[in-house]
């Protein structure tokens, strides 16, 4: 009777079938799909029960010989379920252990992390490939990050898409910092890197670097050997292959010229774009020279020119030794050695070689001519191709090559100093010396005249007026105007040119004392100076004319006396 209620009993808890068992306490089929179906369905709500797993301690579980693959224990040690893998017994992490993707809840600060409790290198993966690397002396994320220098370099750090991904392993690459796409790439030997930007210094394969600081897409992209770069900027220093170069601004010393220099600087868009010192947008673009302003030194090819102004020595090619402070100065002539200008627009158009120009707009219409020199404001010839002429003063402006011109028409009488204008007059080195200046034939020959300058002719005569006509605004140039209008009203004392070469042509001598044109745009001068050598002599002339007069007279003189006493002794009366 014990046996058959013990069958009864069995029978209600368990459903047998063929293939599988069914543990219920209704006799419900169990899953077709099941081995082993247990169900607490049928049980009421207060009374739910649930299948016991097998427990015990650590050790328990470490001893239990041959484990299936499969099996499952709980751990009563640290209070988990662990399940044998077929090689080790694997924890079944409950729900505060998983970190889930979806997001966790619970988290104690300082107590849940993520991470490893030892020294191990933590490694992430996409596709199975490296994109992380969480080490004691390594930082990396991004695919391929510090891919081939995971175990050579260290204390370093690198973010984006192969950021030091191919470093050469067995070389000293420590301390870099290596962010965005391909940045550091192929870093072959070099510490102290700093790189933010996409393909930075990403083709040095055989370049020796230190202590870099790049920023910017393609900054020092492909860097050579060298150490103290720094690059800030879209394509900065990107193919440079010079030394020690600082280069801020998008394509700032971009130059994939090689450069001798050391130290090359470029500071804006472009600067420096083929090897030169710039500061400026543009600045020295050229493969040599110093440019400080947008477009300074642009196009210089000159390792000795220095530009300083926007568009200073903009397109001079090669300026050997050149030097503009102003914008534009120099700036669009060509050719031009040794040249100084100093004042915006000063000598901006020539082409030619050591020419001065100090002041705005100094020697802007020489294009041609070479070793002028101009001081003030619109000061130098308004004919292109004069060379070695000087003009000081607003305006001044020689007519012919080689002449020196102080002021203009409104330096009125008022042009001078404390001392005497000398001229070099030693006999050590004058030849074929002569004494046959002319004097008294010359001066009779001369009329002194007084007259008034018609100022405004001659400075519309000078080109002078079509120049600041091109520069001035219409109020100041009213104002030069009047000024010329007033100075026509002067009177002055002198010489006609042409009558003075007329006289010293009829005597083929002292030529050198009135200048004759010598081409349309030139004009009549008069060596005021050199009409003392002439008066000298006629001085001199006088003289012996006067002595000779004495003389005369003297002998006139005694012979009235001889006659005198003679003709008293003829009336003598004798007693």
């Amino acid at each position: 009777m014990r046996a058959l209620l013990s069958v009864v009993a069995l029978l209600s808890v368990f459903t047998l079938c063929a293939q599988n068992v069914g543990v219920n306490v209704n006799g419900a089929v169990p899953a077709a799909s099941a081995l082993l179906d247990v169900s607490a369905a049928a049980l009421p709500a207060n009374g739910k029960r649930a299948m016991l797993i097998p427990r015990m301690t650590s050790a328990e579980r470490s001893a239990i010989p041959t484990p299936a693959t499969g099996l499952l224990v709980y751990d009563t040690t640290i209070l988990q379920f662990w399940y044998y893998n077929g090689t080790a017994w694997v924890a079944w992490m409950n729900e505060m252990d998983a970190w889930k993707i979806g997001g966790n809840s619970g988290l104690t600060a300082g107590t849940h992390f993520i991470g490893c409790v030892n020294d191990d290198e933590i490694e992430l993966r996409v596709n199975g490939e490296d994109s992380g690397i969480l080490s004691a002396d390594v930082a990396a994320f991004g695919y391929h990050a510090h891919l081939a220098t995971s175990t050579t370099t260290l204390r370093s750090a690198s973010l984006g898409y192969e950021a030091l991904g191919n470093a050469i392993a067995g070389f000293p690459q420590d301390y870099n910092v290596a962010v965005g796409h391909q940045a550091l790439l192929d870093l072959t030997i070099g510490s102290g890197h700093v790189a933010v930007g996409s393909e930075i210094m990403a083709t040095n394969a055989n370049g020796f670097l230190h202590s870099t600081t790049v920023v910017g897409h393609r900054a020092l992209c492909n860097a050579p050997s060298g150490f103290g770069y720094t690059a800030v900027g879209h394509r900065a220093l990107e193919t440079f292959q010079g030394f020690n170069g600082v280069g801020v601004g998008a394509q700032a010393l971009l130059s994939s010229v090689a450069v001798p220099d050391y130290s090359e600087v470029g500071v804006g868009y472009q600067a420096g774009l083929n090897g030169g010192n710039g500061v400026g947008r543009g600045a020295a673009t050229g493969a040599y020279g110093y440019g400080f302003g947008s477009r300074a030194c642009a196009a210089s090819n000159s390792s000795a020119s220095c530009a300083f102004g926007y568009n200073a020595l903009n397109s001079a090619s090669p300026p050997q030794g050149s030097t503009a402070f102003g914008s534009g100065a120099l700036g669009t002539g060509t050719t031009m050695d040794a040249c100084t200008a100093v004042g915006a627009q000063c000598y901006a158009g020539a082409t030619g070689m050591g020419g001065t120009a100090m002041g705005f707009s100094a020697l802007d219409a020489v294009t041609s001519g070479a070793r002028n020199t101009g001081f003030g404001a619109f000061a130098g010839p308004t004919v292109a191709t004069l060379s070695y002429t000087s003009a000081i003063g607003y305006n001044a402006a020689p007519t012919a090559t080689g002449r020196i011109v102080f002021g203009t028409t409104l330096s009125t009488n008022l042009t001078g100093g404390y001392g005497a204008w000398q001229n070099a007059s030693d006999g050590r080195f004058k030849r074929d010396v002569r004494n046959d200046v002319p004097g008294l034939e010359l001066i009779t020959a001369l009329r002194p005249v007084t007259y008034r300058l018609d100022a405004p002719a001659m400075e519309r005569f000078l080109g002078a007026e079509a120049r600041l006509e091109r520069n001035l605004p219409t109020e100041e140039l009213a104002e030069m105007r009047t000024a010329w209008a007033d100075a026509a009203q002067v009177q002055h004392t002198g010489l006609l040119a042409q009558e003075a070469a007329a006289a010293v042509d009829a005597l083929g001598r002292c030529q050198d004392i009135v200048h004759v044109p010598t081409e349309d745009h030139d004009h009549y001068t008069v060596g005021y100076a050199s009409l003392v050598v002439p008066l000298v002599r006629a001085v001199q002339q006088q003289q012996e004319r006067i002595a000779a007069l004495r003389a005369s007279n003297q002998e006139l003189l005694d012979r009235l006396e001889k006659a005198r006493t003679r003709a008293s002794n003829q009336h003598v009366v004798t007693p």
